[in-house]
């Protein structure tokens, strides 16, 4: 499933996922290697927010920063953090867009190949 459209900031979509892009990219500065991931190419991952771990077979996890930062770096951090939540709510309208685009097209589909649709 894919939309093409002209390109068009006038809503300002492209800014807002730029700083969010940029928002995150400088949130991961601050935290650890996701070293796991054996089916990674090539470059860094690093989980932002959140650390998994293990003990005794019971998963958990917690929220974890690269150890060693410095008062400053965990005050522009924890700012960062706090900021991140006015993302949400674009995240969440771009999420809505696409899934309602989804459920049309999902819908045209089954009637007219005459499918039962439960949804």
């Amino acid at each position: 499933m894919y939309e093409i459209t002209p390109y068009d900031n006038s809503s300002g979509h492209s800014q807002m996922l730029q700083n969010l892009i940029m928002k995150l990219m400088s949130l991961s500065q601050n935290q650890q290697e996701i070293k796991t991931n054996k089916q990674l190419q090539g470059g860094i991952m690093k989980g932002i927010g959140f650390c998994s771990g293990s003990d005794s077979g019971k998963y958990a996890g917690v929220y974890s920063r690269t150890p060693g930062l410095n008062p400053h770096q965990i005050e522009t951090d924890n700012d960062q953090w706090t900021k991140l939540h006015q993302y949400e709510e674009f995240v969440y309208s771009r999420i809505s867009h696409f899934f309602k685009l989804a459920s049309n097209e999902n819908q045209s589909l089954m009637e007219a190949t005459r499918l039962p649709n439960f949804s």
